[in-house]
């Protein structure tokens, strides 16, 4: 999997028009504190102005730990990264190992990169990464974007799933970067309720 990343500027994230954004008041998410597990597998797109990369992507959280496995068409160039709380390791198709002590800090060791990992695991949780974001909601209480910092973060399409209304699709801009994030199937455990 290649990651081609070309200079550029793409100004702060803009509020849509029309909508008022309020503070962050839904601190877990998706699902309350006590969930146990939870993963989803899709697709997703990463944009650096004009050049990019596509994966499919299998994601699974459970309370300490999370792993997410990437690969491209035909299960080419297969990336397997694991984190805890201590530290996240990247295993590469050849079996070469990254560690660092956080995903931001990872991606840049082993890609010589700067993506928003740590919080895009945050907005893929359906919380943003700093306690300062402001969000808005749709007509049907569902999270319907937020700004984060330099990023804007779009939930656009929901669904169903048991009790849950879960997104479809997220789409983050920000800095030289445009990510989009397809999910074809989640998967909770029963002991998660629905965040209130």
């Amino acid at each position: 999997m290649v990651l081609t990343i070309l200079s550029g500027c793409t100004s702060l994230p803009q509020v849509p028009a029309g909508v008022h954004p309020q503070p962050w008041h839904r601190s877990s998410g998706w699902f309350q504190p006590s969930c146990s597990s939870w993963s989803f597998s899709g697709k997703i797109g990463v944009r650096y102005h004009h050049h990019g990369t596509v994966a499919f992507l299998d994601w699974s959280h459970q309370k300490q730990t999370w792993d997410l496995d990437l690969s491209g068409p035909l299960n080419q160039n297969p990336l397997q990264i694991h984190g805890d709380t201590m530290q996240v390791q990247l295993q590469d198709a050849t079996g070469h190992i990254w560690q660092a002590p956080g995903p931001d800090k990872l991606i840049q060791k082993a890609f010589g990169i700067e993506l928003p990992a740590s919080s895009l695991l945050d907005w893929m949780a359906g919380r943003p990464h700093q306690s300062s974001a402001q969000v808005w909601w749709d007509q049907n209480q569902n999270l319907a974007g937020m700004i984060d910092g330099s990023y804007q973060i779009l939930y656009t399409q929901y669904h169903s799933e048991g009790p849950f209304m879960l997104p479809r699709r997220i789409d983050v801009s920000g800095p030289q970067l445009h990510l989009t994030l397809i999910v074809q199937a989640w998967t909770i455990s029963s002991q998660c309720h629905p965040q209130l």
